[in-house]
């Protein structure tokens, strides 16, 4: 959530969109499980922070098996069987 509250403070634009959803379709009530689905744009919002800033931003893995990944220009690289591999979900949706 202080990701999401940097941002929309990064984007005021966005922030007064937000607010206006939120209004309209709350209406001054609690959300539940019957007006939380109307929240399109709120959704988005959330969803978009999460992407720019994922709470989990690494993890690393072991290959279980020998594999062969073909890159998108036919190259195939060749990862043995307990190959430690780093994912940074960081970098991918930068």
């Amino acid at each position: 959530m202080t990701w999401t509250i940097y941002c929309l403070i990064q984007y005021p634009n966005i922030l007064i969109n937000l607010q206006k959803e939120v209004d309209s379709v709350l209406n001054g009530q609690t959300p539940n499980a019957g007006n939380l689905s109307q929240l399109v744009y709120t959704e988005a919002v959330l969803k978009e922070s999460l992407r720019l800033y994922p709470p989990v931003p690494n993890i690393m893995r072991q290959c279980i098996g020998d594999n062969i990944i073909v890159a998108e220009d036919g190259k195939e690289i060749f990862v043995r069987e307990g190959t430690q591999i780093f994912l940074n979900f960081y970098n991918i949706h930068q």
